[in-house]
């Protein structure tokens, strides 16, 4: 039989660009130790992918031990990394240990990683905030007994590229809105070199439609003027589908 060991298994991302016609794979993570029993109870690597709110970035997390002379996944860290869907590129300083030199470092209990991530544009790299939870037995060895469960707050990794995103090879050209912030109404400009319907879909920060419309456009060009009024002041996303592709762009409300 096959049992996974240290330098025979690895953290995979596995992914397609065209809708699953084919497939790439990339190796994120050489995992020392596949599962522990800390207390009694199996405790596997745990792998979760998280992302902003319009998939342009993505965030791989897992636990492992990396603990010297440990036998198995018994004191377990947080990692993770990121990964930019537009550029097909991984965060330049790879793998972070998320619960290094902290008070649980070597004992991240069943650590996961929440399905969205909060970002902020500071005028130069994205700076991402990922919430983890991850778990602390109350007595040692007794998986029966109260557990704590912790929230790990503030910890970032900072994303070099804007947040833009464009899915399919778009053969348009969307401009920011103006003005942003918008206050009551918002125009929006679609430039395309041929023609046909041009979708329009505007998302909360929670990813709930809020507004759409569609134009039939014959003239390579059409300004959206969107009413915004009934709108609450936050964070918005456009997205501009024109055929199979789309691009999408943030905006903010007042």
């Amino acid at each position: 039989g096959w049992y996974p060991n240290e330098g025979t298994m690895a953290t995979w991302h596995v992914y397609s660009d065209d809708g699953g016609a084919t497939w790439a794979a990339d190796a994120l993570y050489d995992n020392i130790w596949l599962q522990g029993e800390p207390a009694g109870l199996v405790m596997y690597n745990r792998p979760y992918a998280a992302s902003t709110m319009d998939g342009h970035y993505l965030f791989f997390s897992w636990i492992d031990t990396d603990l010297e002379g440990a036998e198995a996944n018994t004191n377990p860290n947080i990692f993770v990394t990121g990964y930019d869907s537009e550029d097909n590129t991984y965060y330049e300083g790879g793998v972070q240990n998320v619960t290094a030199l902290s008070l649980y470092w070597f004992s991240a209990f069943y650590g996961s990683m929440s399905q969205y991530v909060f970002s902020e544009d500071n005028g130069g790299p994205w700076d991402i905030e990922i919430p983890f939870v991850f778990t602390e037995y109350t007595v040692p060895g007794d998986p029966a007994a109260e557990m704590n469960f912790y929230y790990i707050k503030g910890f970032t990794i900072p994303m070099l590229v804007g947040i833009d995103s464009h899915e399919g090879l778009a053969n348009f050209v969307v401009s920011q809105n103006s003005p942003n912030p918008a206050v009551n109404s918002t125009s929006i400009l679609v430039t395309t070199e041929t023609s046909g319907v041009i979708n329009l879909r505007v998302n909360n920060i929670l990813g709930q439609v809020v507004h759409q419309e569609s134009v039939d456009n014959s003239a390579l060009a059409h300004t959206f003027n969107v009413n915004v009024s009934n709108l609450e002041s936050g964070i918005y996303f456009y997205t501009i589908e024109i055929g199979k592709s789309s691009i999408t762009k943030k905006m903010l409300v007042k």
